[in-house]
């Protein structure tokens, strides 16, 4: 059986799973959104997986957080660490990610 999902069932499906702290309402709702919008219309079905969802999607309060966990420095040589312009220009230019009010997620994929 297929439904159509709201936001409301979106996030009780993490809220009762295995991953409710993976993220919060903000990124659930960016996370939300995105695959709203990026299904736009193209197919029939989506499924939604939290265990995939949060094996592809980290969440972080900033781009320099993601930096910092991921010990992502200016050279290879150097103990520097980025700015938050050289933060997000490195997330974008190497990952996906969405950026929203309250924070980042990144894609590992």
């Amino acid at each position: 059986m297929l439904a159509r999902l709201s936001f409301g069932d979106f996030a009780d499906m993490f809220k009762n799973s295995t991953w409710r702290d993976n993220y919060t309402y903000n990124g659930l709702r960016a996370l939300f959104d995105y695959i709203e919008e990026s299904d736009d219309g193209q197919s029939d079905e989506t499924v939604v997986d939290c265990g995939s969802l949060a094996c592809d999607w980290s969440e972080y309060e900033s781009d320099l957080d993601w930096a910092y966990d991921n010990d992502v420095r200016i050279g290879a040589d150097t103990y520097e660490p980025l700015t938050e312009e050289q933060a997000l220009a490195h997330i974008q230019g190497e990952y996906f990610s969405i950026v929203f009010d309250t924070g980042i997620l990144v894609s590992a994929c």
